[in-house]
């Protein structure tokens, strides 16, 4: 089981202004909202797990990241991609169930094919 980096911020809700003519808005981190999201694009868009270990991408997560920073440290943690791996597979468990269940209330006929 991984541990995950603790954040000075963990549950802080930042306050963001941005002009005169709008009213501040708040904004929440959640790192697990932003884990799932990589994982979506990582199954999405048929990327390697190590897809996260590439430089390129850490130098991107750090300046997309960087007015979020507090004291030097990003408030998204990046995974390894065993981590990448595993929630791969907790995505295809939920999504599996979630097929079985939708199958099971429609009862319907389906014919499957494969090519060998």
């Amino acid at each position: 089981m991984y541990k995950p980096l603790p954040t000075p911020s963990s549950g802080q809700t930042l306050l963001n202004f941005q002009t005169k003519e709008s009213s501040g808005e708040y904004w929440k981190f959640e790192q697990e909202v932003v884990r799932r999201a990589l994982v979506k694009m990582i199954i999405i868009d048929e990327l390697p797990f190590s897809f996260v270990e590439n430089e390129s991408f850490r130098k991107f997560m750090n300046e997309s990241f960087r007015k979020f920073m507090i004291k030097t440290q990003s408030l998204f943690w990046i995974p390894s991609r065993r981590t990448i791996t595993r929630d791969c597979y907790d995505v295809y468990g939920e999504l599996r169930l979630s097929l079985k269940s939708s199958f099971r209330e429609m009862q319907p006929r389906i014919y499957l094919t494969t090519d060998t």
